[in-house]
């Protein structure tokens, strides 16, 4: 397979905390570079080395570059910080682009739907980090609770920062096999500590283990995690077959 002379920035938010939140997006981007479609896959982050900042002042000039958000929605970061770093670098380029968050990906939902049906789940809940700042966050993850729905699958959103809240998952009307699906695409402290307190559990649930919780069956998973899938929906976007359908996708998950 030919190269396409692309160079890639994935960019994760990354955590001073706990490094090894970073570990989904390094993932990623192996899984890209061993694609084989592009001249080079860089790794950059918000909150640890090497600081995307950093990272596209040392790109060389006259590159066409696509940017990647490995991030679940276009808030704060995405919309400022991440345009703001780029803007600066931009003039030394010969084209650069930033993507759309992977979570915003039709493929998510697909996922969802499809480990909802595997699992044999009477219900699933989104777990979404929400934002004071952004009303972007909040809103990709009700379409995407409304897309489920729309699909015939029981789906509720709660949320790390907004209301409703993560820890209020007993006020729902659940029924027996339970599906919960935090879109975070890190184990930072939220997936480390925040989820598994929530459901009395001692560490972070294993993806497709059952935990019995309240008489519930909960079984997790984690799809901005999965670096295989997500490489198969970054291809759709960075190097697209069908521009129409793409296009005829986004604006599904958007509207």
């Amino acid at each position: 397979m030919t190269k396409s002379g692309l160079h890639v920035v994935v960019v994760g938010h990354g955590s001073t905390k706990r490094p090894h939140a970073a570990n989904s997006t390094h993932d990623l981007s192996r899984f890209l570079f061993h694609s084989n479609h592009f001249n080079a896959v860089h790794c950059g982050f918000m909150k640890q080395e090497m600081k995307v900042r950093a990272l596209l002042q040392c790109l060389p000039d006259g590159i066409d570059l696509e940017v990647l958000p490995h991030f679940a929605a276009a808030g704060a970061f995405v919309n400022d910080h991440l345009q703001s770093c780029l803007e600066v670098e931009r003039k030394r380029f010969r084209s650069a682009r930033i993507h759309r968050p992977l979570g915003l990906h039709p493929g998510i939902s697909r996922q969802i739907a499809m480990k909802a049906k595997h699992h044999h789940a009477d219900d699933v809940i989104i777990v979404a980090h929400g934002s004071s700042v952004s009303a972007g966050p909040a809103l990709t993850a009700q379409n995407l609770c409304r897309d489920l729905c729309d699909q015939g699958i029981s789906t509720h959103v709660l949320f790390l920062s907004n209301k409703p809240q993560l820890n209020d998952w007993r006020d729902l009307k659940l029924g027996r096999n339970v599906l919960v699906c935090p879109i975070l695409a890190g184990r930072g402290t939220h997936l480390c500590e925040d989820v598994p307190n929530a459901f009395l559990l001692d560490d972070i649930p294993r993806a497709g283990l059952p935990y019995i919780v309240a008489g519930h069956c909960i079984t997790f998973d984690y799809p901005l995690m999965d670096a295989r899938l997500l490489a198969d929906l970054a291809l759709e976007d960075l190097c697209p077959t069908n521009p129409a359908q793409q296009a005829a996708d986004a604006a599904r998950l958007l509207s």
